[in-house]
């Protein structure tokens, strides 16, 4: 078979790539043979120059004939050696020798996501799908940066390495697009591509990656195509039989919110899709962790756009939630930077009702004021709307009632109880002031307020707890009592979703730091110093955890906010928001959040504005956590 052959007949122009001898490339060595596509067969060398492994892909030379195709290559992986992302394959080098072109990339042994899915046929576990489609939007995120379009996203573009990093490959070259062009009549893994990478001469943007990034999920999460055409006129002709406007059908299966979001992701229409990888990631990760998504409102809500139960019906007119672009908190902008004409009224402790929204912002803005927090036994929210409870618990309570510290519920699962306290809406500056002596560079004071309220577990969660709802019980100390630790975020996170899963209609999850300073703090300004005797913290007789609730509670009921075992929170680290902020929770970074101090540290470690931060794979015996659930 010759060079020459025509690129018609696949299966012998791929007998003949893989019959090649091993290429000789000047500056490399290489040592075997990966793996053999249509296009390209992809080589284990050695870059001498810089003694490192890397994947070298050799072009098939048929493609160096085709006019214009080797100044666009060699200008494309210029560009994408210009991306430096762990989510991306690094490009390391490109040239031509004897009329082979060639491309010198990260070295990822793993897998992609084809294969995976492979492996599970009827679809992935939605956390672990999310997991990794977050990881690889985040890919595109860093591609979009630099201005470059991947063009050719598909579950074999994306790979999972064996220490799980998800890397996004073979961004702006060699197009499938191409590969529809060039005759093919059983084309595979192109169910994922946008319906404007379909038409020859369609042009396509970043929305296009969006919607198959939406389609790569749903293929992930189902186990089947989008369309079923294979051959280019039959995806066309799937696509005009079942459009994109009409997402319910496709979606049915899957609970709204991520409906929603894969709605917004593969409309047919670009200009209904996501604008940005950041906001498709943003709504990902919202419904990853147990939030309604801000960008894509879910089906449920029709054509009147009626928000989700578990977000508050807002004024038109209010300023929209956005990402900050100094930190990755959602933000609403203070009330004087945008148009509303509207008055807002905040139910303050000890204070009367503020005379009007720009007031209010300014009050607080200006630190003003230290704290500003509703009455725990409150029933009335910080907007004024009837709590959804006024006379009783909630629905997944086995016994709940009211007490000099507010109201209580107890949620009885699995012969163990763990009770809970409602935590009222409200605001108050969370961090600490640059002038005061314990401050510390990331405790740089902001707002906070808070539409709504929860629930907070009164302790961190115990062995026994822990046990009876997992069947484990790490960590190395022993006592039923005394709170789990060795325990990682990943296995906070798994708990909580383990009781909703036995308890219907629970929404139990960790707190957000924010949610965990404000509850800390219970209306009390203990932000410069540790609160006399409601922590366990290193000292010559505390040497390990002690039993829960052993010390007196805060304002609220809460045992052990500090001190005892560090704890988990919902947030990725990294700074605060530079602007008031409402409902924060920081959805970029790499280490989780911790709070509280601990036994292993001092008092001074501890207190109410201390910021620690751990990956999430990360277990010590001075960490653990307590559930939030949603009111």
């Amino acid at each position: 078979m010759s060079p020459d052959s025509k690129p018609s007949d696949r299966r012998r122009t791929s007998i003949h790539l893989r019959s090649q001898p091993i290429p000789s490339v000047p500056g490399y060595h290489v040592l075997e043979r990966l793996g053999s596509g249509r296009n390209a067969t992809v080589y284990r060398a050695i870059q001498l120059s810089m003694q490192r492994e890397v994947a070298l892909r050799v072009l098939n030379p048929r493609l160096s004939r085709t006019a214009g195709f080797v100044e666009r290559f060699m200008q494309e992986a210029r560009s994408a050696g210009g991306v430096h992302h762990p989510n991306v394959v690094s490009c390391y080098d490109v040239g031509q020798v004897d009329g082979l072109l060639y491309q010198a990339m990260e070295l990822v042994i793993g897998r992609t996501l084809m294969q995976v899915q492979a492996v599970h046929p009827q679809g992935l576990a939605v956390a672990h799908a999310l997991g990794l489609v977050v990881a690889a939007t985040r890919g595109l995120e860093g591609i979009h940066r630099v201005g470059l379009v991947h063009g050719d996203l598909r579950l074999g573009n994306i790979f999972v390495a064996d220490d799980d990093a998800v890397k996004l490959a073979d961004f702006g070259l060699i197009r499938s697009l191409e590969v529809l062009r060039d005759g093919d009549d059983a084309v595979t893994d192109l169910g994922t591509l946008a319906p404007e990478q379909l038409h020859a001469g369609g042009q396509s943007d970043i929305r296009a990656d969006l919607y198959s990034m939406g389609a790569v999920l749903y293929v992930l999460l189902t186990g089947r195509q989008p369309f079923n055409g294979r051959s280019r006129p039959e995806l066309e002709k799937a696509i005009r039989a079942a459009p994109m406007s009409d997402p319910q059908k496709l979606v049915a299966d899957l609970s709204d919110d991520l409906a929603a979001v894969l709605a917004k992701a593969m409309a047919r229409d670009p200009a209904h899709r996501y604008a940005t990888p950041g906001q498709l990631r943003e709504d990902l990760e919202r419904v990853q962790y147990d939030f309604v998504p801000i960008h894509a409102m879910p089906l449920t809500a029709g054509p009147a756009m009626i928000p989700s139960p578990r977000e508050p019906v807002r004024d038109p007119h209010a300023p929209s939630r956005t990402l900050a672009k100094d930190a990755g908190f959602l933000l609403v902008p203070r009330a004087e930077e945008s148009r509303r004409s509207v008055r807002v009224a905040y139910i303050i402790a000890g204070a009367a009702l503020t005379a009007c929204a720009v007031m209010g912002w300014w009050w607080m803005g200006s630190g003003a004021g230290k704290t500003a927090v509703g009455d725990p036994s409150s029933t009335t929210t910080a907007m004024g709307a009837a709590s959804k409870n006024p006379s009783g618990g909630p629905g997944w309570a086995s016994s709940s009632g009211s007490d000099a510290q507010g109201r209580w519920a107890d949620l009885a699962v699995r012969g163990v109880t763990l009770r809970l306290r409602a935590i009222p809406p409200g605001r108050f500056v969370m961090g600490s002031l640059d002038t005061d002596p314990a401050h510390r560079p990331d405790e740089k004071a902001v707002t906070v307020t808070f539409t709504r309220g929860w629930w907070l577990a009164d302790s961190e969660v115990t062995q026994a707890q822990f046990q009876a709802i997992s069947g484990k019980r790490p960590g190395g100390f022993r006592g039923d009592d005394l709170p789990v630790e060795n325990i990682t975020w990943n296995d906070s996170v798994a708990f909580a979703q383990r009781l909703n899963a036995l308890v219907p209609g629970l929404r139990a999850r960790l707190p957000t730091e924010a949610e965990w300073e404000y509850a800390c703090r219970s209306g009390a300004d203990h932000g410069l110093q540790t609160e006399s005797g409601i922590g366990w913290f290193s000292a010559p007789d505390v040497i390990s955890t002690r039993p829960v609730k052993g010390l007196p509670s805060n304002r609220w009921g809460l045992h052990d906010m500090l001190g005892n075992v560090s704890e988990w929170c919902q947030d990725h680290y990294g700074p605060y928001p530079t602007q008031p902020t409402t409902d924060p929770l920081r959805l970029e970074g790499v280490s989780r959040v911790v709070r509280g101090g601990s036994w292993a540290v001092e008092p001074g470690d501890g207190r109410t504005t201390t910021r620690g931060k751990y990956l999430p794979v990360a277990h010590h015996a001075h960490i653990g956590f307590r559930i939030a659930v949603d009111e």
